[in-house]
């Protein structure tokens, strides 16, 4: 290989890194995000237990509960672009390593 060559696989890895790193760190993101999620399904799901048990809710219950499904909400539109993130570095990183092959 040429040195040209040998320049452009060293540059083509270290945007593999790179990439690779984003990947792992969107994966960590939507990791995070659904365990958030989980939490807080848990939440509401112990708050409409104690509804059902004749509880009810205060005001400000019945404010955390609209809270917490608006930040659930938030949590699986953010999870869902980390899903689209992820797909299009993974996309950008196969294409890296076929043409660090090509050469």
């Amino acid at each position: 290989l040429s040195q040209d060559d040998q320049t452009m696989i060293a540059s083509l890895n270290k945007e593999i890194e790179k990439h690779q790193k984003m990947v792992d760190d969107k994966i960590k993101a939507e990791k995070e995000g659904k365990e958030e999620i989980e939490r807080l399904k848990k939440e509401k799901a112990e708050l409409e237990e104690r509804m059902e048990q004749g509880a009810g809710l205060s005001a400000a219950q019945e404010r955390l509960v609209n809270e917490m499904q608006t930040k659930r909400e938030i949590l699986m539109k953010e999870r869902d672009a980390h899903r689209q993130d992820l797909e299009r570095l993974h996309q950008v990183q196969e294409e890296m390593i076929n043409k660090a092959h090509n050469l």
